[in-house]
């Protein structure tokens, strides 16, 4: 009986349960909060892009790696028209484009938005046309296909056409047509003579028998 009591009332026996209780209340409350972040689900983001081609590679690359992943992100793409994914981003349905014309106009126009990186310092563009034209100056009366208006294949191809003395719209009349495969087809059609595209869809074209006129110019 003296063993017991003197085991009860012992000051560190005591302390030690004090301590004992303030670890299995912490225990008890940290649980949920431990087993939540270990179920955690990778941050969604949303990304537009113009259309799929190899200009932003290095994205898709890092994650098919799984290097978004590892920091907590899960990326995924949404194919949108320029003018859609500035709508999409000013109003936060996305969280950024890789479209970097359309983005830089907005900006000047005081639209809150930014740019953050860019991959490449200059348009990766190449003009391709049909094999009878040889020349950036044989494209008068032509018809020339973009993917679409406020796009950087519209600026470059205006652009373009100015440095040749070629007036855009009246010299040489410019289409939208969407993404890369509808200017492939388009081509293959003959409904356009010629097409501002990126990679790897100008390879595809020149692989096909049209020409290359010029490559990243601008």
């Amino acid at each position: 009986m003296v063993e017991e009591f003197t085991c009860k009332n012992n000051p560190c026996v005591i302390m030690f349960r004090r301590k004992m209780k303030i670890v299995l209340l912490w225990a008890i409350f940290l649980a949920p909060i431990l087993s939540s972040l270990a179920f955690a689900q990778p941050a969604k983001i949303y990304i537009s892009a113009p259309s799929k081609s190899l200009s932003w590679f290095p994205l898709h690359l890092s994650r098919e790696k799984g290097f978004y992943r590892a920091e907590g992100l899960d990326l995924e793409y949404v194919i949108m028209k320029p003018q859609v994914a500035m709508q999409a981003l000013i109003a936060g349905d996305v969280a950024y484009t890789t479209a970097l014309g359309s983005t830089i106009r907005a900006a000047l126009r005081n639209v809150p938005i930014r740019v953050v990186m860019t991959i490449a310092d200059k348009p990766l563009f190449a003009l391709i046309a049909k094999p009878g034209i040889r020349s950036v100056e044989e494209l008068r009366g032509k018809v020339l296909g973009i993917s679409s208006f406020g796009a950087s294949t519209d600026t470059c191809a205006r652009a373009l056409l100015r440095q040749y003395k070629l007036t855009p719209n009246q010299d040489v009349k410019i289409i939208a047509l969407g993404g890369g495969t509808n200017r492939i087809a388009a081509m293959e059609s003959g409904a356009i003579d010629t097409a501002l595209i990126e990679a790897p869809y100008n390879v595809m074209l020149e692989r096909r028998g049209f020409r290359k006129i010029l490559l990243s110019a601008m």
